[in-house]
C-alpha cells in the first residue's frame, strides 16, 4: 500500500469517525472543534459536492446557518 493510499485511508477513517460521533450525539466540544477546523481548512461551502465524506461531515453538524453580529452579541465595555 502507498504513502498515498494510507493516507487517503487514514483521513476517510477520521472523516468517518467524526460523522458517527456528531450523528450519534456522542460528541465533544474538541470533536466539534476538528470537524469545524476540517471544513473550513478545506474551504467547505454550501454549494460544495454533496457525494463526498466532507460534504457528510457538514450534514451532521449541529449548526445553523445563522451568522452572529455585534447586534447579537455587543461588546462589552469596562470602567
Amino acid at each position: 500500500m502507498s504513502k498515498e493510499d494510507l493516507l487517503e485511508q487514514l483521513w476517510n477513517l477520521t472523516i468517518q469517525s467524526l460523522i458517527g460521533k456528531i450523528a450519534e450525539g456522542d460528541y465533544t466540544s474538541q470533536d466539534l472543534n476538528i470537524a469545524r477546523q476540517l471544513l473550513k481548512d478545506h474551504g467547505m461551502t454550501l454549494c460544495d459536492a454533496e457525494d463526498s465524506p466532507i460534504a457528510e461531515l457538514a450534514d451532521v453538524l449541529p449548526f445553523t446557518t445563522h451568522q452572529t453580529t455585534e447586534e447579537d452579541h455587543p461588546k462589552e465595555t469596562f470602567g
